[in-house]
């Protein structure tokens, strides 16, 4: 299907503030031999996990990775694998992945990226849905420099994703049936304050990358403020039968081109 268009907590904070990945705006990644990642100096940020250095806390389940991650909260049964195993086609992946899996009855799993604050910004991924069963709230939101969310996007167990009204259930625009079981490719932008004070969120969801991202849906009905974005957050609460897994992150001041995952 092609489309135009979660839990633990874990904080991404800058490698030396970003100081070795420059900012130069939708440049090429370097796909070959699953390090996705060797050509990460035209983004603001790029994560394969597959690099051989520490995480940030020491602890076995944080190694391979290129940017340096926090743990904020981890609670639960069933923590984040940093070092999960890869997914198909594994010539994109690499050996390894990053894990966000159900923390059971209680606890969350919650990611977030570090890349200071931008009124514009740029998200893409792979993202392999393993198990949906249920309403996964708030699985990817946008926060501002106060760590205060100004976008959210819920997901749920008929594979659609939307934006919340007002941080509520009411989808302002859907995106449906595109977030199913299996592997998708995901790019997100938000811009902070465009109509009302509100900011923008799009999203894209294909399943094809050699057919292009489509076309986006789109509302700025998600926030109140309209704040620049500093963070991008990954959210796998309890009690959904959710898990998945993330990898090939690409993180830039404008949009990212697909063939970077083809």
């Amino acid at each position: 299907m092609t489309f135009g268009s979660s839990a633990k907590i874990i904080e991404v904070a800058p490698a030396g503030a970003w100081g070795v990945l420059g900012i130069s705006g939708g440049g090429a990644v370097a796909a070959g031999g699953g390090d996705f990642c060797d050509d990460k100096g035209s983004f603001l940020a790029c994560e394969d996990f597959e690099g051989s250095s520490d995480c940030g806390n020491d602890g076995l389940n944080r190694q391979n990775c290129n940017e340096t991650w926090i743990i904020v909260d981890e609670t639960g049964t069933a923590d984040p694998d940093f070092a999960g195993a890869a997914f198909e086609p594994t010539e994109k992946t690499g050996t390894y992945s990053l894990l966000v899996p159900d923390p059971g009855a209680s606890g969350q799993n919650k990611i977030k990226f570090d890349f200071t604050a931008y009124n514009e910004i740029w998200v893409a991924f792979m993202w392999d849905v393993t198990n949906v069963n249920d309403v996964a709230a708030n699985t990817f939101r946008f926060r501002d420099t106060a760590d205060n969310d100004v976008v959210q996007i819920e997901w749920d167990y008929f594979g659609d994703l939307w934006v919340p009204e007002d941080y509520g259930f009411t989808p302002s625009t859907k995106l449906e049936g595109v977030a199913l079981v299996g592997l998708h490719y995901v790019m997100l932008r938000y811009k902070g304050e465009v109509s009302g004070g509100d900011g923008e969120m799009e999203i894209w969801v294909t399943d094809v990358p050699g057919n292009g991202w489509g076309t986006p849906v789109s509302s700025v009905d998600g926030d109140d403020a309209g704040n620049d974005a500093r963070y991008w957050i990954i959210n796998n609460y309890f009690a959904h039968s959710v898990d998945f897994k993330i990898d090939n992150v690409v993180v830039d001041d404008a949009a990212i081109n697909i063939s970077n995952f083809q």
